[in-house]
């Protein structure tokens, strides 16, 4: 069976000589270029920087590409910001008991469980590894049931917890 795809370093030697470029992009590319904690981030981060060198490139996508990048991008924001939540010793937001009790659940049961130095230490954001899979739609589903809709005296409520975490970071 024939095949059209090639590697990065063939793809570099094809288009020696190629002034312009016009490449329709994957969302995995774009994926582990915009994701530091991404396993292939460093490879193609230096593909991208090389291709940059060699030609002028305008960069496409489709429709679905961009959906299932910021779909990537809202798990991985909405997991980090709420592992981030239940790893401070105070919070910086106060959470229902219950809702901090089902992210912890959920953590453990992705493998990624917490020990008391962790939930201590305020570096614990700085050592999450993407290669444990973000939570899934269906872990945050569960998660959101926990929360009220909006802020109740100092329990914070999902809207804000999703403004918190998505907002900026979405509209970057």
């Amino acid at each position: 069976m024939a095949s059209n795809r090639i590697g990065f370093n063939q793809f570099l030697k094809k288009i020696q000589g190629e002034k312009y470029l016009n490449i329709l992009i994957d969302s995995n590319i774009l994926i582990a270029r915009f994701d530091e904690n991404h396993s292939n981030y460093e490879v193609v981060k230096e593909f991208l920087d090389l291709l940059d060198e060699v030609s002028e490139v305008t960069f496409f996508t489709t429709v679905t590409t961009k959906a299932e990048f910021l779909d990537y991008q809202r798990r991985r924001f909405l997991t980090e910001g709420l592992f981030s939540l239940i790893s401070r010793e105070p919070p910086a937001r106060q959470l229902r008991p219950e809702s901090k009790q089902v992210i912890i659940q959920i953590k453990m049961r992705r493998g990624k469980r917490i020990t008391d130095e962790e939930k201590r230490s305020t570096k614990y954001d700085e050592m999450y590894d993407s290669s444990v899979n973000y939570l899934r739609d269906s872990d945050l589903k569960e998660i959101k049931k926990q929360f009220r809709a909006r802020d109740v005296q100092q329990e914070v409520g999902w809207l804000n917890i999703c403004n918190l975490f998505l907002k900026q970071n979405m509209s970057e």
